[in-house]
């Protein structure tokens, strides 16, 4: 009787000890601590800088230049100097002398009619890219002529894409063709010419 009675309690004893050890691995609170989720950083906020208070015709710096308003570009100058340029306004003097001075210096050595035809067309689309606007070039083309004629100088008028003006024997009959050009567009302020100096 006794005999049984201890095997029985061998069993017994090892089931309580295994339910122990599951219960206390169970228990709340010995595990690790939970980590808090960690707060997210918020964004900067960046302002774009107010547009510097400029007209046509103005000098401003390079850092200006980057802050003017829309509708407004800082031409730079072969001096180095930087001019405000509007797109609906006439060309600033300064920036229509610089103009004229490049036209006239890549023109008049030239005396192929095709390589001042082509300088003048060049230049007549970086003028205008430069300085926010329709910029159109008038110059004397060496070797132009009318139908069957002898080659001889005629004004002729390059832009952006060929303009429809007729090329003339005479300066003011060019410059009076290139107004009636400008005036004919639907937005007339938005052009503006130079003429090379002969």
């Amino acid at each position: 009787m006794k005999s049984s009675t201890k095997h029985f309690a061998g069993p017994v004893l090892g089931s309580l000890l295994t339910v122990g050890l599951i219960a206390g691995c169970s228990t709340p609170g010995n595990g690790p601590a939970a980590t808090p989720l960690a707060a997210s950083p918020s964004a900067a906020v960046t302002t774009a800088p107010e547009p510097v208070t400029v007209t046509a015709g103005d000098t401003v710096t390079e850092e200006q230049a980057e802050q003017l308003a829309e509708g407004q570009v800082a031409y730079p100058l072969a001096s180095g100097e930087h001019v405000v340029v509007e797109a609906t306004a006439p060309l600033p003097d300064a920036v229509r002398a610089d103009m004229t001075a490049a036209v006239t210096a890549g023109v008049s050595p030239l005396t192929d009619g095709f390589a001042a035809y082509a300088f003048a067309s060049s230049y007549a689309k970086s003028a205008s890219a430069s300085a926010g606007k329709n910029v159109l070039v008038v110059f004397l083309n060496p070797l132009g002529s009318f139908g069957d004629e002898e080659p001889h100088p005629i004004w002729i008028t390059k832009g952006t894409v060929p303009p429809a003006i007729q090329g003339t024997l005479g300066l003011e009959e060019q410059i009076a063709n290139v107004e009636a050009f400008i005036a004919a567009q639907s937005d007339p302020a938005l052009w503006d010419y130079v003429v090379q100096t002969v």
